[in-house]
């Protein structure tokens, strides 16, 4: 229950933004729409991708800057901070009404506002100009397949709203890069290590990979590549969807809880 209020609040105290938000979004759809439809003949391919590209686009990068903003107005803000310290809540509640409303709430809604404004602006379209895009179909499986995706990645730029105080989305951006490089060149290291045979001085020889898989392919050693990619793929993916999320989740709750301990004294 206490979390539905908290829910509540978080909701009440951002509408104006979201309002905002949603108007921006409804105008960059409709705008381009009318315009395609004044001077061009849209192509087959655009009219059936039209707002799935959107709903694409606004869910990760609208709800990667939505969740970047996550604490800035509550746990940062100094002139709500103190107000936010004195819910009568504990750091777990308060981290959990950010998951519930920037990792579920927004790519539903997100989904079904994409959903209502196709219907009305290809209504419109159809009585003004004979046609019309195709509409956003909800239950198509895409979606609900990029939806978790979303869930995942966006709790590391949760992390980046608790512990960054300013300019978290472009600090969180810029420390992914930094990672980024890093595990790539532990990728190409142990690439080079492990396929070795393959290379010719530092780059990769298209001769040298067809001789040694003909050359090898009758023997067990032939499949020590194939094994090897099969292993960092199922890493790669343990990682992401079994420990990416709560490990974020987690170290959110410990820094909401250090902020709160500390800024309360």
């Amino acid at each position: 229950m206490k979390l539905l209020y908290l829910l509540r609040k978080d909701i009440l105290e951002s509408r104006r933004g979201m309002s905002i938000y949603a108007l921006t979004l409804f105008l960059i759809m409709l705008l381009p729409n009318i315009l395609t439809m004044i001077f061009s003949n849209p192509s087959y391919s655009d009219i059936a991708t039209y707002y799935q590209s959107y709903f694409i686009s606004f869910l990760f990068v609208g709800g990667f800057i939505i969740t970047s903003l996550s604490f800035r107005e509550d746990m940062y803000g100094k002139s709500t901070q103190h107000n936010w310290l004195m819910l009568p809540a504990s750091p777990l509640e308060k981290l959990s009404v950010k998951v519930i409303y920037s990792a579920l709430l927004y790519p539903i809604l997100l989904l079904l506002f994409i959903t209502a404004s196709s219907l009305i602006i290809e209504g419109l379209n159809t009585m003004i100009f004979g046609r019309h895009y195709l509409v956003l179909n909800p239950v198509d499986a895409l979606y609900w397949k990029l939806i978790p995706i979303y869930i995942v990645t966006q709790s590391v730029f949760l992390l980046g709203a608790a512990y960054f105080r300013k300019a978290s989305f472009v600090k969180t951006v810029l420390m992914l890069n930094l990672l980024g490089l890093v595990i790539g060149l532990i990728t190409i290291l142990a690439g080079r290590i492990i396929f070795n045979n393959y290379f010719d001085g530092m780059s990769i020889d298209s001769d040298l990979i067809i001789n040694n898989f003909e050359i090898r392919f009758s023997s067990p050693e032939a499949f020590e590549g194939i094994i090897a990619f099969r292993v960092f793929e199922t890493i790669g993916k343990v990682l992401f969807w079994v420990f990416l999320a709560p490990f974020c989740w987690v170290v959110s709750y410990f820094r909401v809880r250090e902020v709160q301990a500390n800024d309360a004294v």
